[in-house]
């Protein structure tokens, strides 16, 4: 509801944001889906992706980089890439069903020319959920006039001049600027997508993002879990439970 959230055992929301349980999931995978699952609908949704598109992911291993992989699969995407930094990141990307020559080293020189030469030519959507250095391989890789998705909103200075020269259309992904009017048929929007990722998963069309149940609600699991976050090991979304 525009805010970052709450540590509480209980709370209360307007109905019209919430959706039924995947019967499929358990409800910790269950608690991993809405805030990734939200960003990466938004994000194909606002953007308008196209089967025919290529489109390059920044961050594909992250939570919102791996629900965005998985709905442009399913939405019939093939000309995805993405990139990755670590052994554990090319297998997760690996198991998505994406070849070798999909997933570039970001660690590599000229990651941009590699991806570049990869697609064939430049990207009509880019998608970062990184920003800083991966903004201004976004912004190099980027075809003129074309679309950014900006999740991140960590971009570089120099990536904005250049996404200003290409008059690139700039998406920013807010999931929760359709709540900021407070009108009931607004915040019911959240409540219609939800229940789209639900028959997603429930038809066995989506699968859920990794996520780590790190334990019971308690102030040593958050201290755990931000130290988690901070040392970016997370590798997956974190989730606390209810005894």
């Amino acid at each position: 509801m525009g805010s970052n959230g709450t540590y509480a055992e209980l709370i209360s929301v307007p109905a019209g944001i919430l959706a039924t349980k995947p019967r499929n999931l358990s409800f910790a995978q269950a608690a991993a889906v809405p805030v990734v699952g939200l960003t990466a609908l938004q994000t194909l949704r606002q953007t308008r992706i196209r089967p025919k598109d290529r489109v390059f992911v920044a961050g594909g291993a992250g939570g919102v980089g791996t629900m965005v992989l998985k709905l442009a699969q399913h939405y019939g995407l093939r000309h995805v890439f993405t990139t990755a930094g670590s052994a554990t990141s090319f297998t997760q990307l690996h198991g998505l069903r994406l070849a070798p020559e999909q997933i570039v080293d970001y660690r590599a020189p000229d990651v941009a020319a590699t991806l570049l030469a990869r697609a064939g030519q430049p990207f009509g959507v880019v998608v970062d959920c990184v920003g800083l250095a991966a903004s201004d391989i976004g912004a190099s890789v980027l075809a003129v006039g074309e679309r950014y998705a900006d999740i991140a909103f960590l971009a570089t200075e120099s990536a904005r001049e250049r996404l200003f020269d290409k008059a690139a259309t700039l998406h920013n992904i807010s999931i929760y600027a359709r709540s900021l009017p407070g009108r009931p048929a607004d915040l019911r929007s959240f409540g219609r997508q939800l229940n789209v990722l639900r028959e997603l998963f429930e038809r066995n069309a989506l699968t859920p993002a990794p996520s780590r149940v790190v334990g019971p609600l308690a102030v040593e699991t958050v201290r755990e879990a931000h130290q988690l976050l901070e040392a970016n090991a997370g590798k997956g979304k974190l989730v606390m439970t209810m005894d």
